[in-house]
């Protein structure tokens, strides 16, 4: 007597073969996007300026103390925390302290790779004008803005 074969979960060679390369073309955009915000998040921190990530913040914009970013511990070591977080908060007028923020308009073209940020803060930062907010304008999720003595105008927006 035959024994009875499993066909339903034979795949062929070229089944896989499309699994394997459509995992790698996620895998490389989900890369790509992790280092297009790790370099905005550098660029930012070296114009002083603070970031927060989804994680760190309710749905008001309030902080949460001692929020961990979302993941097991073992993976978000492996790979590091910037594929577990989002950066939804900018705030580039921190650096104004000690006085006047040296954001320029050429700054803000980082900010182009943080498509799921909600609120930026780009207060006393008189060296922004309308050209700088054409960065902004592919940020759909863009919920708050601050443009607090800047020489950006509401027809810029």
């Amino acid at each position: 007597m035959p024994t009875p074969t499993r066909r339903h979960l034979q795949f062929g060679l070229g089944t896989l073969l499309l699994v394997v390369t459509l995992f790698g073309i996620w895998l490389g955009i989900v890369v790509n996007k992790v280092n297009k915000q790790k370099r905005a998040v550098a660029a930012i921190e070296r114009l002083e300026g603070q970031v927060r990530s989804d994680y760190e913040l309710d749905a008001y914009g309030s902080r949460i103390p001692d929020a961990h970013p979302p993941g097991p511990v073992w993976l978000r070591k492996l790979l590091g925390e910037e594929y577990f977080r989002e950066v939804v908060l900018v705030d580039l007028a921190i650096g104004s302290r000690v006085g006047r923020s040296r954001v320029t308009d050429a700054d803000l073209r980082c900010l182009e790779s943080l498509p799921d940020v909600e609120w930026i803060n780009l207060a006393r930062n008189p060296a922004i004008t309308d050209q700088g907010l054409v960065h902004l304008r592919n940020l759909t999720k863009l919920r708050a803005l601050s443009l607090d003595n800047s020489r950006a105008v509401p027809s810029g927006l």
